[in-house]
């Protein structure tokens, strides 16, 4: 092998290090871009959820947010799914015991998950009715309509001992 030559092979492996770099890079941008995305809206979406209202059902809530696209095949009158460009979200009424009261009351969840999990996002949410918001680690890797589909309402380890959720700061996407 001439020096030349060694010369141009040895550009062409750091041209194709950066390059991979370079993609990798924006594989990650998109992801936590996605994740940043979904925060914004579960806070959008709880706002206008701040109270059950009888009668309205699940899809009807999601429909009030222009930029989901309605998935109707997915969803009852109990949960309805919708997505945006990176994220999957479902909204569950359930059953919950008023603390003042002791009494059932009506409630709600809303959770979100990758519509691609490792691409538009690693990270699940969970927020019930009392403002109360989760983030998970995703561990089985739920993605869009596919994997672990459908989510549990309300999702069963939140609070548990060893379980990949936690709480996070208002408004901070924490790893």
């Amino acid at each position: 092998m001439t020096r030349f030559t060694g010369m141009i092979l040895l550009m062409a492996l750091l041209a194709t290090g950066l390059a991979l770099r370079h993609r990798s890079s924006q594989r990650a941008e998109r992801l936590f871009a996605g994740e940043a995305q979904a925060q914004q809206r579960i806070d959008a979406l709880a706002a206008g959820l701040a109270r059950v209202e009888a009668g309205v059902l699940p899809s009807q809530w999601l429909a009030r947010d222009a930029e989901l696209q309605l998935l109707p095949d997915a969803g009852d009158e109990t949960a309805a799914y919708a997505r945006d460009s990176s994220y999957v979200y479902g909204l569950g009424l359930v059953s919950v015991v008023d603390r003042e009261t002791g009494r059932p009351r009506p409630g709600w969840v809303l959770r979100a998950w990758p519509l691609e999990y490792g691409v538009t996002g690693d990270l699940e949410f969970h927020l019930d009715d009392r403002g109360v918001l989760w983030h998970g680690q995703n561990p089985i890797g739920r993605s869009g309509l596919t994997e672990g589909f459908p989510p549990d309402f309300p999702e069963k380890t939140l609070g548990k001992r060893g379980q990949p959720w936690w709480r996070p700061e208002k408004g901070a996407i924490q790893r």
